[in-house]
């Protein structure tokens, strides 16, 4: 129990209170409030007082980092936001085990105020032993701050050093091994490494002892199930299966099986090598969705396997997965000791592409650790083929909507990175996208937002559309983006249909990049592998990350939500430690379609029908950030979600609208799209691009989709409270405003204007029941004229209304949106 000083502002404070957390941000605001203003000294008070709550220095600790007024300021206040909106942050401090390394969750937040020299000298100066326990924090903790942090540590030493940490991010090394070692205080640095590469060989050792006692194990599954569900029915004396019949499946999978994992039996893998793989691939963070978590090492997986039938499964359905990760580990293991040039012909098959919409390529994950990967694939096979292959063969394309000053700053990073690992990454600006995009005859399925970028549709289709086709281009021996934009339409058309559409079964693979992604050296493998053994196949993969579920959690930020819990803002970038899908985050799939339009959830509309799955990989990361305000010195929850709103607010109904009205994953029976199933994967088997386009620009196809649409569309407003259609509740929630002592004006204004906005929404909704006699496009021009005549507003200066006005005229033009993509299946684009 933390005792609290008599006179400190936090005396009363219930520590074992279930609303702890908010009877501590209560004081600090009062705390704040008082003065007339805020400003840096009278901030520094207050969170000294704070952390005095918790026992610790805050003064002291802010007289070792030395920072300027500037980077105070920025710091005092990122600190002020992480209190108020951060869950982590205050429970982390409340744990009496973590009274000795507050510290360290204060340096996590350094990186994003200071630069790297800075940051660098600050950690120069402390001692060996602690800066191996903010390795294992940073392990321990993982975010932005706490990865940034790695970095440095990483880059402070010698290579041996660099070889230890990187032995640890990894997940070769044990970071809770090495916290038992750092308390041996007879121990060098060397014997520590010594120490952590014995227990790291003997775990290497072990697996693979066990690896044929594994295929064993997972031969018999078949009919271990089957032995399961007959004594389950024998014993309840019911027939529930027909046992005849599941036990002839069984036997036909057990013989299926032993076909598949007969090439891995009797292998001996030289322990050198074994170890390089696993220092690739982890002894740790693997992990069997279901079944097994992401905290299990490889070794205690192996052992659960053997132990998994002592009783019966409490999840059969999910036991299929069992010998699918088993089958991806002994492919990899194999491919990597045996045949590394393996993973070069699967190289040769994936594109890498990401589009930015601007950001700061220096301080963003997945460009250096796909290039990290990437030659670490290369220096694998050249120990086989002397040195033969070259980075430079696998091109790596950034689509880049930077402005100027921007695009030169990313531009100097991307030489730098070029010059260091003798790569070949290709950075286009969003201009020389649309000169590319014109030359094909594809502007509309690039340019989709009517100002600015070129939205999330269009981004999503640069990948899939232009990326194989610029890679494809270099490889032929273009030497600069002009050269490509000088070949002939006829050459880039032919390039189009033979990587994009599969016309001759030979399309590009594609690794759909997000720049604030990492992707793990151990994955860049894996897909290799996969996208060799699936060339053929028109098919997705998926990738488990854990980080900002940023993809899931976009909650609509009315007042009544605000009021009760102003963190709430913030919900949709909370951190996960546990594993779940990332969508198209790091998913390598075949090319496939977008709509042509802006809007979020662009990744849901096509799925390719064969969905693989290889989970010998390590999740990747989603490092998105906090996001929180930047405005300085806060004096309570309130201060700077304005910030937040302008653009949170219409993103998330943006996200309620399209999967209200189009319902991609058919959660809801109401999926617009044909060519969906009802858990809204593909119900077609497409072998390429251009089938999918075939059939989804058929007349009947269209037609269909539009009367859909227009049938959800109607529905919603005929009936706004339908839990159906959940847009219709999240704009209604918008008519009501509460208010708190707290809330700035600003943002009260603000919910003034969004009230309106919701009033114009269902104005134009009614509008759009009363003329639904009418054609398609003349009841959207009526309803249009009828709300802009009553509000006196034009529908392009509205939110919302806007948003819904676009989208449904992008689903009113399907014919013409694939009337230009169809030339190019048809090959009369020059005709």
């Amino acid at each position: 129990m933390i005792h609290i000083n008599s006179d400190s502002h936090f005396e009363g404070v219930d520590w074992a209170s279930p609303d702890f957390n908010d009877q501590l941000i209560q004081r600090l605001t009062k705390i704040l409030k008082t003065g007339s203003k805020p400003d840096r000294h009278s901030t520094f008070s207050a969170l000294s007082d704070f952390f005095e709550f918790f026992h610790f220095d805050f003064a002291e600790f802010i007289g070792s980092i030395k920072l300027s007024s500037k980077e105070s300021d920025q710091y005092f206040t990122s600190i002020l936001y992480e209190i108020f909106h951060d869950e982590f942050f205050i429970n982390y401090l409340k744990d009496p085990a973590h009274s000795n390394s507050i510290d360290f969750l204060l340096l996590s937040f350094l990186p994003e105020v200071i630069d790297e020299i800075k940051l660098n000298k600050i950690i120069q100066r402390i001692p060996l032993k602690k800066q191996l326990n903010l390795l294992v924090y940073c392990l321990t903790n993982m975010r932005e701050g706490s990865w940034l942090l790695l970095e440095t540590l990483e880059g402070l030493k010698d290579e041996e050093w660099k070889s230890f940490v990187c032995s640890l991010r990894n997940k070769y090394f044990d970071e809770k091994v090495l916290a038992k070692l750092i308390e041996d205080n007879g121990l060098s640095f060397e014997e520590i490494v010594q120490k952590l590469d014995a227990h790291a060989t003997s775990q290497v050792q072990d697996i693979l002892s066990k690896i044929d006692t594994l295929i064993d194990v997972i031969i018999d599954f078949p009919m271990k199930v089957y032995e399961i569900f007959a004594w389950h029915q024998s014993e309840i004396h019911q027939k529930v299966f027909d046992l005849v019949e599941f036990k002839k499946i069984s036997l036909q999978s057990e013989n299926d099986l032993k076909k598949n994992f007969l090439p891995f039996i009797g292998i001996k893998y030289p322990l050198d090598k074994a170890q390089s793989f696993f220092q690739i691939f982890g002894l740790r963070g693997h992990h069997i969705p279901f079944l097994v978590e992401l905290k299990m090492s490889f070794l205690d997986i192996i052992n659960f396997l053997f132990l998994f039938w002592k009783e019966p499964p409490a999840n059969p359905e999910h036991t299929n997965l069992i010998p699918l990760f088993v089958y991806s580990f002994l492919k990899q293991i194999k491919a990597f000791c045996q045949v590394p040039q393996e993973f070069i012909h699967g190289l040769e098959r994936i594109v890498y592409a990401c589009a930015t919409r601007g950001d700061r390529f220096s301080t963003m994950e997945w460009l250096p650790s796909v290039i990290k990967g990437l030659d670490a694939v290369v220096k694998v096979a050249n120990k086989e083929s002397s040195g033969r292959i070259k980075l430079s063969n696998f091109p790596v394309i950034i689509f880049d909507q930077s402005n100027k000053s921007q695009f030169l700053k990313n531009q100097k990073y991307i030489n730098d990175l070029n010059e260091r690992y003798q790569s070949k990454i290709i950075h286009v600006s969003k201009k020389e996208t649309l000169q590319l995009a014109k030359k094909l005859g594809i502007v509309n399925w690039i340019k989709t937002q009517p100002k600015g970028n070129l939205g999330y549709g269009g981004a999503r289709n640069c990948l899939f559309f232009l990326a194989p086709v610029i890679a494809e281009a270099f490889k032929n021996g273009a030497a600069s983006f002009k050269d490509i934009l000088n070949n002939n339409q006829q050459l880039l058309v032919k390039i189009f249909r033979d990587k994009v559409l599969g016309i001759n079964c030979n399309d590009s693979i594609i690794h759909v990049g997000e720049d604030d992604v990492f992707i793990p050296t151990a994955n860049i493998f894996s897909d290799a592998l996969l996208a060799e053994t699936f060339h053929k196949e028109y098919f997705c993969r998926p990738a488990y990350i854990f980080g900002r579920s940023t993809q899931y959690n976009f909650p609509i930020l009315d007042s009544t939500h605000i009021v009760e819990k102003p963190s709430y803002a913030f919900y949709s970038v909370r951190w996960r430690d546990e594993p779940f899908s990332g969508s198209l985050k790091g998913m390598i799939s075949k090319p496939k379609f977008c709509l042509p339009n802006y809007f979020e959830c662009e990744e849901m509309h096509t799925y390719p029908p064969v969905t693989c799955q290889d989970y010998f990989q390590q999740s990747t990361i989603h490092f998105a950030g906090s996001r929180f305000p930047k405005k300085l010195f806060p004096r309570s929850s309130f201060d700077g979600l304005m910030e937040s709103f302008v653009s949170t607010l219409p993103t998330s109904l943006r996200i309620s609208m399209v999967s209200s009205l189009l319902d991609q994953l058919n959660a809801r029976g109401k999926c617009i799209f044909p060519w969906k199933d009802s858990s809204g994967w593909m119900l077609n088997d497409f072998r390429s691009l251009q089938q999918l386009i075939l059939f989804a620009s058929k007349k009947e196809t269209i037609n269909e989709i539009q009367n859909r649409f227009w049938n959800n569309l109607l529905s919603l407003f005929q009936n706004p409270a339908d839990p159906q259609f959940p847009i219709g509740k999240d704009v209604a929630a918008l008519l009501v405003i509460k208010q708190h002592p707290d809330m700035p004006i600003e943002l009260l204004k603000y919910y003034e204007e969004m009230r309106i906005e919701a009033q114009i929404f269902f104005a134009f909704g009614k509008a759009l029941i009363k003329h639904k006699e009418n054609s398609k496009k003349l009841t959207l021009s009526l309803a249009k004229e009828e709300v802009e005549k009553k509000f006196q507003i034009k529908l392009s200066d509205t939110q919302i209304t806007k948003d819904l006005y676009n989208l449904i005229l992008s689903i009113n033009k399907l014919k013409e949106s694939f009337a230009t993509i169809l030339k190019l299946v048809h090959n009369d684009s020059l005709k």
